[in-house]
Order: C-alpha cells, then sequence, then structure tokens
C-alpha cells in the first residue's frame, strides 16, 4: 500500500476527526494497519536428533553443544530454548527462520547460501570406525577397496569424498548415526565416519554392541562447529556478531571447557 496516499487521505479528513472521535480512531487504525509489519525474532534454537553427547533430549544439560550453545545466546535472549527434530526438519526450519540458530554445524559452501556462521564453537576430531571382523586394525586406508562408508542423511559427504579420492567410494545413508553404527556391526559398510566422542557414545550406549569389535583407523580430521544463523531472520548479521563476542568471552574465561570437562567428569562416574 502507498503511504504517501494513506497520508494525504488522512490529512483530507482533519476536518471530520476535529467534529468526530469515531473518524479519529479509523484514521489510527488505517495507519497502523498499514505500516509495514516488523518481524519477531524467535526465541528457540534447533539441534538435531541422535548426536550424544553434544545433543540429545535425555542428556543433562541436553549435551555439550546444547549447554554452549544456550549460553552462547544468552546476550540476546537468556530464556532461549532448545528444540530437538530431526536432521532434514531441523535444517528446512532453520533456513526459513523459524529459530533464531542452529547447531552444531559445520562448514560447507552450500549451507553458507542460507545461514551465516558464527566462530567455532569447538573443534571434534572425525573418524574412521570400522571393525575387527571385517578389517584388520593395521589396515591402510588406500588398501580398502571399494569401501562403503556409512553417513546419515543430510550429513557432509565431502570429508568422506576426500579421503577416498583413487578409488571407487559408495556412501550408504540411513536416518540416524545409531544406525551407521549398526550397519557396521553387521558388515553392511565396511567404515562409518564419525565424531569420536559420537561413535564412542553410541557403542557406550547401545545394549548390543560391544566395544571390544570396533576400533578406529589411524586418521583423524578435526572439524570446528558452529551456530547457524539463517539469512531469512531480520538483521542476521547482528545476531552473529553478539553470539561471536559471546563465544569469545566464553572461551577466554574457560566457560567452553568447564562445559566439557563437566561432562567427561560425569562420563566417568
Amino acid at each position: 500500500m502507498d503511504m504517501h496516499r494513506i497520508y494525504r487521505a488522512i490529512a483530507g479528513w482533519r476536518p471530520l476527526i476535529r467534529r468526530s472521535p469515531l473518524v479519529l480512531t479509523a484514521a489510527a487504525i488505517l495507519l497502523l494497519t498499514a505500516l509495514p509489519a516488523q518481524a519477531a525474532r524467535p526465541s528457540t534454537i534447533v539441534t538435531w536428533k541422535d548426536w550424544g553427547p553434544y545433543v540429545g533430549k535425555q542428556l543433562p544439560d541436553r549435551g555439550i553443544a546444547s549447554a554452549i550453545a544456550r549460553e552462547a545466546f544468552a546476550p540476546i535472549d537468556k530464556d532461549v530454548s532448545v528444540q530437538f527434530r530431526p536432521w532434514n526438519r531441523a535444517y528446512r526450519e532453520a533456513r526459513k527462520g523459524m529459530h533464531l540458530g542452529a547447531f552444531p554445524y559445520a562448514y560447507n559452501e552450500e549451507r553458507a547460501e542460507d545461514f551465516l556462521f558464527t566462530a567455532p564453537l569447538f573443534t571434534t576430531s572425525i573418524r574412521l570406525f570400522a571393525t575387527r571382523k571385517h578389517i584388520e586394525p593395521n589396515t591402510r586406508l588406500k588398501a580398502i577397496k571399494d569401501p562403503s562408508v556409512c553417513l546419515p542423511q543430510g550429513y557432509n559427504t565431502r570429508v568422506a569424498e576426500s579421503l577416498f579420492k583413487q578409488t571407487r567410494l559408495v556412501i550408504k545413508r540411513p536416518r540416524a548415526m545409531v544406525n551407521c553404527m549398526h550397519m557396521l556391526r553387521f558388515g553392511r559398510v565396511d567404515l562409518v565416519l564419525v565424531s569420536e566422542r559420537v561413535g564412542e557414545f553410541i557403542i557406550n550406549h547401545e545394549q548390543e554392541l560391544a566395544h571390544e569389535d570396533f576400533f578406529i583407523l589411524s586418521r583423524t580430521i578435526e572439524t570446528p562447529v558452529h551456530i547457524m544463523v539463517s539469512r531469512a531472520l531480520p538483521d542476521p548479521q547482528s545476531v552473529v556478531s553478539t553470539l561471536n563476542e559471546q563465544i569469545a568471552r566464553m572461551k577466554a574465561n574457560g566457560r567452553i571447557q568447564s562445559v566439557f570437562d563437566r561432562f567427561d567428569a560425569n562420563s566417568a562416574q
């Protein structure tokens, strides 16, 4: 609606406005409804299921990453709440601006088209898990012919592709990482590419998985993880700037490390 026309029309009503409060009320309603609505920022942040100990509904503080992310958002919204969704749904909702942020995500160019990324919250060690039943522990990657690697739906495949440039790679994509670990157990895949903490967590918490059946290949890929802020949100750059300032404070005063220490202490009990 053309605001200049509205202002001119209301100006023409001045004689009537002086004589009738009802006309004044009608003019006020017209002006307010014509003003562009200011989109309110959401008060939730979103993550996905099945990535313990970093995120999980049943974990203390809902996981390491959840505890860190909530504190990072405190200067923006001290009451921000964590919502859990399947991976693809979490990503879609975050991209539409339905949540104030999404975490914990690794950077890639495709995601950067829809999101701004904060400074890293922390770095996770990505490792290749295998089973002794199907691969010898001292086997070199190059010796594994046409390997099948498990990565759940939505996970970035570029790391796996970079590890096996010289061979034909088959990527299996179930819905969750816990499915990958069970597929590995039954020999349906050769390897699972996963954060070391996540892989160990799943093995320790799934009754059917025995720790002695698995081993980790020597290769390690250190991967920073971030909070993503949708470009669809109002002024996303200011959100990221505030988050980065808080993340820097949390690193400087040891708050992020203290979250890891607390979770490690609880796990050891």
